[in-house]
């Protein structure tokens, strides 16, 4: 699966957009959900409680809205160019929902339910998400930002999973293709 942005490539950088390198932003920048709002509504559709943040003191706890859940990170194209792995999550994240809820009810059979998930799409979900965590300041160790002491964006990073039309789970030419996975869940037991 490669994610792209509706040509023609635009040629401008966004200074405030992580993946402004690919010289391929528009101009406007776009709150992005550290974790996909999809996700977090079916976890709890109205607050989260928040710790080890970076700009919350170490110990402490707190009960934010999905809406300050969010930077300014990705300019509008980036942003809705991933848009489909935030679906995908969001698909993922209702099947689990949907087994917890089918394995708490008491019943003398059970009928079968699959489903059926691309690794590689979430698995660029979660590289999107750590990359939103990380370029927001969120992630924190011993109460310093992650991205204070640590980089996670060198040439090998952007080779493997970004080209210049997007995130990609194609392997770049001349390198070992990596082998096809899927998630598969089933509520038999």
């Amino acid at each position: 699966m490669t994610l792209y942005k509706p040509p023609p490539p635009s040629g401008y950088s966004h200074p405030g957009c992580y993946m402004n390198w690919t010289h391929d932003c528009s101009s406007k920048i776009s709150g992005e959900h550290f974790i996909s709002e999809t996700v977090l509504s079916i976890l709890n559709p109205r607050t989260l409680r928040i710790g080890g943040a970076a700009w919350i003191p170490q110990g402490e706890t707190r009960d934010l809205p999905l809406a300050a859940l969010q930077a300014n990170v990705l300019c509008t194209r980036h942003n809705s160019a991933w848009s489909p792995l935030d679906t995908i999550a969001g698909q993922f994240f209702r099947a689990l929902t949907a087994i917890y809820d089918d394995l708490g009810r008491r019943t003398l059979s059970r009928k079968p339910i699959w489903h059926l998930f691309s690794g590689e799409e979430l698995e660029l979900w979660l590289l999107k998400t750590i990359l939103g965590f990380f370029y927001a300041g969120v992630l924190s160790k011993d109460g310093k930002k992650i991205g204070d002491v640590q980089t996670i964006m060198n040439n090998g990073a952007r080779c493997t999973c970004v080209n210049e039309s997007g995130m990609t789970t194609r392997p770049p030419a001349g390198s070992r293709p990596r082998a096809s996975m899927a998630v598969s869940i089933s509520t038999s037991l």
